[in-house]
């Protein structure tokens, strides 16, 4: 998971790049059809004549401002630091260790009863997943408790698939 992580910062970060060159290049070879553009997204926030005159005249001034106005409006992109993709590796990776431990701890206790290891581990794994669910959306937006049922069902249907197509296959453990 981790080196997905950090394989995945260092592509967007090279989209960014390509696209930022590409608008670069845009402005210095079309700058008639870019400039008309910043017009299209200063209009869609609602300006119009002088004032949407004069902030193109604005914005088209300087290179970078112009250049940024299109990746962020047109394109949707913001930067992505490729500087970040080890952080963002080590801390994908530590929680998926720490989130597979979850649901292994109650067979590691009760090897004797795997039945029992099965619904304590689903029953541990949903409120766990409740509780980053709930978490998520008491630091950010939303209603914890819809934000961690979300979580919760997402989480277990996504195991009981793992399962069944584990059973399907015949695996160990899997029917």
């Amino acid at each position: 998971m981790g080196a997905v992580a950090y394989t995945s910062t260092l592509a967007e970060h090279d989209h960014y790049r390509s696209e930022l060159e590409r608008e670069r290049r845009e402005i210095r070879e079309m700058p008639a059809a870019e400039e008309q553009e910043v017009r299209d997204v200063f209009k869609a926030w609602g300006f119009e004549g002088d004032l949407l005159e004069k902030a193109v005249t604005q914005v088209i001034k300087d290179e970078e401002a112009w250049v940024d106005v299109m990746m962020r409006n047109e394109l949707k992109l913001a930067p992505i630091e490729s500087s970040n993709a080890w952080r963002i590796a080590l801390v994908v990776g530590f929680s998926a260790i720490v989130g597979s431990f979850i649901p292994l701890t109650p067979f590691l206790f009760l090897q004797h009863n795997l039945s029992l290891a099965v619904v304590i581990s689903l029953i541990i794994s949903a409120l766990a997943l409740f509780g980053v669910g709930a978490y998520k959306a008491s630091i950010t937006v939303g209603k914890p408790a819809r934000s961690g049922l979300q979580m919760a069902v997402i989480g277990i249907v996504s195991a009981l698939a793992g399962y069944a197509i584990g059973a399907l296959f015949g695996a160990p453990g899997g029917g």
